[in-house]
């Protein structure tokens, strides 16, 4: 599978999985080809699939697996991600701390990142910035420290 189908595939099934379990049972096939790929994806790609995998973890938790391998290659891509991109993974990485923390090696880039597009402009609206403000924010306190990014 490409980096697209399986990024693809797992954003369905985190959609899906209330209204289809039985779908689930493709996860473990997706989630074992990631760390192979996670070279090739592209930062929606890598984004989807962060956020996937904190939409599943309850109910597919063999997708945690391949959270270290996605976060672990995000630094090189933040660069690349636009806003939206960069808060969804930071939003994913906050809410599997608890079950993936490996994935809390990437908060630092991503957070550096976020302060850098809300920057460069052209701005989003003020309600955009207040709220990446909290979340940048959120993000210090996941690493116990204070960037004053956004501060």
């Amino acid at each position: 599978m490409s980096p697209h189908h399986l990024s693809n595939s797992l954003w369905a099934l985190a959609n899906l999985h209330d209204a289809a379990p039985q779908a689930l049972t493709a996860v473990p096939a997706i989630e074992e080809h990631i760390p192979r790929r996670v070279k090739s994806m592209k930062p929606q790609e890598l984004s989807s699939s962060l956020w996937a995998a904190a939409n599943l973890q309850d109910a597919a938790p063999q997708v945690l697996a391949a959270v270290p391998a996605i976060a672990e290659h995000m630094p090189h891509k933040v660069e690349d991600m636009n806003l939206q991109e960069l808060l969804s993974s930071l939003w994913a990485l906050g809410n599997l701390q608890d079950a993936a923390p490996h994935g809390l090696t990437a908060v630092s880039a991503i957070a550096h990142g976020i302060s850098i597009k809300v920057y460069q402009g052209p701005f989003p609206p003020l309600t955009k910035i207040l709220s990446t403000r909290s979340v940048v924010l959120s993000a210090d306190r996941l690493l116990g420290c204070s960037s004053a990014i956004l501060v």
